[in-house]
């Protein structure tokens, strides 16, 4: 049989709407069957009401994800995330030079000691591309469960890409092989809402407006 893959919204979170009025998108989301709702965004925790509204989804008893930025996420709202059900936690880390590299990892880390999901997205370049060996230990180290990593078309050499593959290939023997926790794959186009891990369907963009995902 066929894996089932529940429908899944994500709602891009900003100031352009009001509390209630992100409630009503929740409200009609949850009516029209949607069992998943991801709140996304630069930085969604940077939004003043993210809390009420990912309580309110959890209320609504949808399943609930984020997606980020690298950005710092205090045990306080780790534990709240926990408390609530969150699913996942999504954080997009470009690279080790990143400003916020460091203190992302300490994110993850409060994030796995809350028991929540921990997924990595990094948009592979030429720039950070020797830095993929060290960015695999140090995500490893910290409990990342999942590390998605996109490839866009001459984002690398032919070169590099080949050596990405085999890279890619390495990493996943070693996570079927139980060798390391976190499982690496790998997409070759930008999916920051998750499209190719939970089946997202439909996306509230940052004016309230809906939109089908390509």
């Amino acid at each position: 049989m066929p894996k089932f893959q529940p429908r899944v919204a994500v709602c891009e979170m900003s100031s352009l709407l009001t509390l209630d009025q992100w409630k009503d998108r929740v409200d009609a989301l949850a009516d029209l069957g949607f069992q998943c709702i991801t709140i996304s965004g630069e930085n969604p925790f940077a939004w003043p009401h993210w809390r009420e509204v990912a309580n309110y989804i959890r209320e609504r008893d949808r399943g609930l994800s984020m997606i980020s930025n690298a950005c710092r996420i205090s045990d306080y709202d780790a534990t709240y995330l926990s408390e609530i059900g969150t699913c996942t936690i999504s954080l997009i880390i470009e690279g080790l030079k990143h400003g916020l590299f460091d203190s992302t990892l300490s994110s993850i880390v409060s994030l796995k000691r809350s028991s929540i999901r921990v997924c990595v997205i990094t948009p592979v370049n030429k720039i950070n591309f020797e830095e993929l060996p060290l960015m695999k230990t140090l995500l490893t180290g910290s409990g990342v469960d999942l590390w998605q990593l996109e490839v866009k078309n001459h984002s690398i050499t032919p070169d590099q890409y080949l050596r990405f593959m085999e890279f890619v290939g390495r990493s996943q023997n070693e996570y079927e092989n139980e060798r390391q926790m976190m499982k690496v794959q790998m997409t070759f186009e930008a999916s920051h809402c998750m499209c190719n891990e939970c089946g997202c369907v439909i996306r509230v963009k940052e004016d309230g407006d809906f939109e089908r995902c390509s």
